[in-house]
């Protein structure tokens, strides 16, 4: 069977740079849900942001990061996409116009991960400073900081109904956490060296994690402690 061939989407020059493929320089990519038009964004390791038209087959670069992109997430309304850098900053993007929103308050650590909650009020960074951050998304301000980790944390995920969340990094464990107290519900640990990935169910009972191990984890978590009478 023959391949079906691909088009390298062609960036406007930017200003004071030089114009190239979008897929030379991509360091992670999302795609925006529930879009009028299919769209996404690709973060690039010069720091770039392209907001790529996949039906027109163009994109549309920004760049106000200063070093590497290492993470995109979107809100699931799909109206704002959240992305994180080597420069320690997060900024929040509109969809729509590829118009920077908002830049949180700078860190001091690469921030290497982010996602969403599923109602978008708040979001969650990880990165070199080896805490997960929790996001007041309207107040842009930091809510709480949640301490388990004792390396860089590489991947983030949080349940439909937002009542946990788990993140994983590279001192070999998986944290599971209660939301929205930010308690430590469970520390998983079986891999051997970094873990990169984690991915809770929507319910939040289960959770997989991949490594550099070679090996992928299914977990089962415990359930949140009943609230005090």
């Amino acid at each position: 069977r023959s391949m079906p061939t691909t088009t390298p989407l062609r960036t406007p020059t930017p200003a004071g740079g030089h114009q190239h493929t979008a897929g030379l320089l991509a360091a992670t990519l999302c795609v925006v849900p529930g879009a009028p038009r299919p769209r996404a964004f690709v973060g690039a390791a010069d720091g770039s942001l392209c907001l790529v038209d996949t039906a027109a087959g163009h994109a549309r670069t920004q760049r106000l990061h200063t070093a590497e992109v290492w993470g995109l997430a979107a809100a699931a309304d799909g109206s704002v996409v959240v992305s994180c850098s080597a420069d320690n900053t997060v900024r929040l993007w509109d969809t729509r116009t590829g118009a920077a929103l908002a830049a949180l308050p700078a860190q001091h650590n690469w921030v290497l991960c982010c996602c969403f909650s599923a109602d978008g009020n708040w979001l969650m960074t990880g990165g070199t400073g080896c805490a997960v951050v929790l996001w007041d998304v309207a107040r842009g301000r930091q809510r709480r900081q949640l301490r388990g980790h004792t390396g860089p944390v590489h991947g983030l995920s949080v349940a439909r109904d937002s009542s946990c969340a788990a993140s994983c990094s590279a001192d070999s464990t998986v944290c599971v956490w209660a939301l929205p107290s930010g308690r430590l519900r469970q520390s998983l640990r079986a891999h051997q060296g970094w873990v990169y990935g984690v991915d809770l169910r929507p319910d939040g009972t289960r959770l997989l994690s991949c490594g550099e191990d070679a090996t992928v984890r299914l977990w089962t978590t415990t359930p949140a402690a009943a609230p005090a009478a």
